[in-house]
């Protein structure tokens, strides 16, 4: 389990980091014809025809808002890592709140397997790391199980994770039928571009939260 707040590579190829923030189609001025060869004009023509197919197929916003569409409010299944829970349930990220409140009304509808209890148990057990009196772990556990549904019968992810302990997210993830894995592992979202392909987007929570219009984050991390 590696943390870290990355996008993926699906949201921030190469072609979107290089747009201006010209090219949003609006026409700003008109400039004079001038006579171009005709195997220029058709080289420029399919250029230009190219470059904006480019940045439609590229727009990450766009994307992203036909994956909401796809879910809405109520219907949005989707996988939690635990850097996330424990954001969530143990220390209570102020960012996450509007997270944790969809949870709560059923808006976003958490899954969550064996694996992924044990996972959580475990690094809140360790005293190293948090030192949560075995009351409180107890507690923060009935508190996610309460909030998400258990699913049994786990199959593999058609993708595999370089991180052999991040792999159970994606099993869940396929297994639960998920839309979203929301999740700030590097390992994870690194697999962003594939598992959309098969419907599954991999998403930082602030990400999602932007999407669903329930924060404003201009750096969409």
């Amino acid at each position: 389990m590696r943390g870290g707040s990355c996008l993926p590579k699906v949201w921030l190829s190469d072609g979107c980091r290089k747009r201006s923030d010209a090219g949003s189609g609006a026409i700003t001025s008109i400039t004079t014809p001038t006579t171009v060869p005709v195997p220029g004009a058709v080289w420029l023509l399919a250029s230009g025809l190219g470059a904006l197919g480019l940045r439609t197929r590229r727009n990450p916003h766009n994307v992203l808002m036909q994956d909401v569409s796809a879910s809405p409010p109520g219907h949005a299944p989707a996988v939690l890592d635990t850097n996330v829970l424990l954001a969530l349930w143990l220390f209570r990220d102020p960012v996450m709140e509007p997270l944790r409140a969809a949870l709560a009304t059923g808006e976003l509808r958490a899954f969550r397997s064996a694996a992924t209890d044990a996972e959580f148990a475990e690094v809140l057990g360790r005293p190293a790391l948090f030192s949560v009196a075995p009351e409180r772990q107890a507690a923060l556990l009935a508190t996610w199980q309460a909030a998400s549904s258990l699913v049994e019968a786990i199959q593999p992810a058609p993708w595999v994770c370089r991180d052999p302990l991040d792999q159970k997210f994606l099993d869940l993830a396929v297994s639960a039928g998920a839309n979203w894995l929301i999740t700030r592992d590097r390992d994870l979202l690194k697999l962003a571009r594939k598992a959309r392909r098969q419907a599954l987007v991999i998403v930082t929570p602030a990400r999602w939260l932007e999407v669903a219009g329930l924060m404003s984050r201009p750096d969409g991390r």
